[in-house]
């Protein structure tokens, strides 16, 4: 094993980032694909929003800062040979804020629909779905053809992602409250997440941003529950949130005219397919009775960990199953194992 000490003096390290609505997680390892390091931030805003700016460096700050320390790789030092940040909405800034700690390092900034691609394709061509917070699907070419779709964010879109699950849990709740829509265990299993005897607060709470679309988005494993147990109102959310990312899915698919057949690969990734197996059967089961040439597969790993590859392949480093193995061993062992990021 190469020490902290000789590693920093030859660069030997690289360093990814998935900057997200819900989190920002950064990754430092050896050349190799041993990760050595993991830290998390805050999420990522976007930058029109009041604050923005100076939350998504606050965010930037405390995951990179937190890496480095696991790592032992002291700020301000030449170790790191490559970053890559992969980044919601537009990146601004970010590069800027790991130059500052890591001034030696060739730092790229993508869209984090490119590093949550690498989580399941290693870096070669095909689709991503990504259902966090927000959604959005990408498909990326050998030649660097790249098509975009949905990531309108809360207002616009993001339709069949975490806070439009948690939100249209919410609403289910007060109508059912008041009489105006079906009685559903959500009502109460969501008071009880909340910790209210009542559902009135809620007002206050979200209009306050006390309940912020990151906290509406973290109520979906409630919905996911409930459906699993037989509920028809959490059922019917979790079955229009399916449809929903299965609609997007397949048209970026059919957009990607450039990609060949074996390369028609759709990567589902996020914490709404990766941890809530409620949506991701529906969504294969989808799949299954609409076939369209392509293959649907979960990520085998978390989104940060796309970027870490992609950092890796840009100083020169072949990310074959070699090094993939490397990356998930030590992953695991330096996330302690049950970490979700």
């Amino acid at each position: 094993m190469v020490s902290s000490a000789r590693a920093a003096a030859s660069g030997q390290y690289v360093l990814g980032v998935d900057g997200g609505q819900s989190s920002t997680a950064c990754l430092v390892g050896r050349m190799d694909g041993a990760v050595l390091g993991l830290g998390l931030g805050g999420p990522i805003r976007h930058i029109g929003e009041r604050g923005g700016a100076a939350r998504n460096r606050q965010s930037l700050d405390r995951a990179v800062r937190k890496a480095l320390a696991q790592a032992r790789v002291p700020p301000g030092s030449a170790a790191v040979r490559s970053a890559y940040l992969s980044i919601t909405g537009n990146g601004e800034g970010a590069a800027d804020v790991v130059r500052d700690l890591v001034p030696a390092a060739e730092v790229a900034v993508g869209h984090d629909s490119v590093g949550a691609l690498a989580s399941g394709r290693y870096g070669e061509p095909g689709v991503v779905l990504i259902a966090g917070t927000g959604t959005c699907a990408a498909a990326l070419g050998p030649a660097g053809q790249w098509v975009l779709m949905g990531g309108w964010g809360s207002t616009l879109g993001d339709e069949g992602g975490g806070y439009w699950i948690g939100l249209s849990a919410l609403r289910a709740a007060i109508r059912a409250s008041e009489g105006r829509g079906p009685e559903t265990v959500l009502r109460t299993s969501l008071m009880e997440e909340l910790a209210l005897a009542e559902l009135r607060p809620l007002f206050d709470l979200v209009y306050s941003q006390q309940l912020d679309r990151t906290a509406i988005a973290g109520l979906a494993p409630v919905v996911m529950r409930a459906a699993r147990q037989g509920d028809g109102v959490a059922a019917a959310i979790v079955d229009q949130a399916a449809d929903e990312l299965y609609r997007l899915a397949w048209v970026t698919a059919e957009a990607a005219t450039f990609l060949s057949p074996q390369d028609r690969v759709i990567v589902c990734t996020g914490g709404v397919l990766r941890f809530g197996d409620a949506v991701w059967d529906r969504l294969a089961g989808k799949a299954q009775d609409r076939p369209s040439g392509c293959e649907l597969v979960r990520a085998d790993l978390p989104q940060v960990a796309g970027a870490y590859l992609l950092a890796l392949r840009a100083s020169g480093v072949s990310t074959g199953e070699q090094v993939v193995d490397r990356v998930r061993a030590s992953l695991s062992e330096t996330a302690g194992g049950g970490a979700r990021i």
